[in-house]
This record gives C-alpha cells, structure tokens and sequence, in this order.
C-alpha cells in the first residue's frame, strides 16, 4: 500500500501496519490463540465476582426498600386516621 490510499498520509499507514502485525500469526492461528489465553487468565474474575455480588445486594435492597415503604405509608395513612378523628372529636366536643 502506498501513501496515496490513506487520506491521512504515513501517519495513519503505520497504524494500520501496526494493526495487521499485531493480529496476523503464521498458520493463521489468532483467534485459537485468543480463545487459548481467554481461558486460561482469570485476571477479571475477582471483578465478575464482586460486581455480581454487588448487583445481588442492590436487587435486595430495591425488594427490601419496596416493602419497608409499603409498611410505612401504611403507619402514615393509620397516624393520619386517628390525628383527623381526633381532630373532630375535639372540634365536636
């Protein structure tokens, strides 16, 4: 490839050489290769592990949170109840 073919001139054809040795392989083995070393590093595991032990906890809060709301607006109708029943008492009277 000459320079004529990339808009950007030289800059952009060693990046795009750069690109392809970085990704060709004698025997065309990249992708076994990629899958080989994906299988065999567990560097991201430790960060599966807390990020799903994480979305565990914020699922139980919501569910948690859902139904100490529901108890509470239940506390507050009630409170309200008997504050305007003893309002009326005390204006009846």
């Amino acid at each position: 490839m000459t320079n004529h073919e990339f808009p950007n001139g030289p800059l952009e054809a060693k990046m795009w050489l750069a690109r392809v040795m970085l990704y060709k392989k004698p025997g065309g083995k990249v992708m076994k290769d990629m899958m080989m070393r994906f299988l065999r590093e567990d560097d991201g595991q430790d960060l599966i592990e807390y990020s799903l032990l994480l979305a565990f906890v914020a699922l139980f809060s919501a569910a948690l949170f859902i139904n100490v709301g529901t108890a509470v607006s239940t506390v507050w109708v009630q409170a309200n109840t008997r504050a305007n029943q003893a309002a009326s008492a005390a204006t009846a009277s």
